[in-house]
């Protein structure tokens, strides 16, 4: 029975990563067919953020500085090229990189009043900080996440902020305050 399951993981992996493949392929014939800086901009960054999900990171960085370079303006697709940067860098575990790219994300965000991206920069500086071990800054940052996605009523980002403090509490030792953050 175990072996049975293990061969449906390895069977559905592979088509995920077949499927993750082939979207890749699709993007990437339909950038050397646009001639819009503004639609090659936006491929550019669903070609980062697929090229994230398959941990192909130095990949979705490139696509995203491609996608920086296209870009002239102030806009949410430039802020989501630095945040897939500062996720690819901290996945990769270099945390100074993905600091300055989250903080530059977050900067393009607060301009545009785009509260869905300072949501997403918060939680991303706040999980780069915990992996540097500064819990205070990362406890911060969780904070800012909760008070934003409390104030314009983001379940999931209220979830994530609860579960990232849970999370935090945890590594600090304090249990029932983890397991009642996670409660929540």
């Amino acid at each position: 029975m175990k072996k049975k399951l293990f061969i449906l993981f390895l069977l559905i992996g592979g088509l995920t990563i077949q499927s993750q493949n082939k979207k890749i392929d699709s993007l990437e014939i339909l950038l050397k067919h646009l001639e819009s800086d503004k639609e090659k901009i936006s491929i550019l960054n669903q070609l980062s953020w697929e090229y994230n999900l398959i941990s192909n990171f130095d990949a979705c960085i490139k696509a995203a500085e491609s996608s920086i370079q296209l870009n002239k303006n102030m806009n949410s697709d430039l802020s989501s090229s630095y945040h897939h940067i500062g996720d690819a860098y901290y996945a990769k575990g270099n945390f100074d990189k993905a600091l300055q790219s989250h903080i530059k994300s977050l900067e393009i965000s607060e301009k545009l009043k785009n509260n869905t991206g300072i949501l997403a920069s918060y939680t991303s500086i706040g999980a780069v900080y915990m992996g540097i071990g500064n819990n205070s800054m990362s406890k911060e940052y969780y904070n800012k996440s909760l008070d934003l996605s409390n104030e314009i009523k983001d379940k999931k980002g209220k979830a994530n902020a609860l579960i990232s403090l849970g999370n935090l509490n945890y590594i600090e030792g304090d249990y029932s305050k983890s397991e009642e953050l996670y409660l929540k």
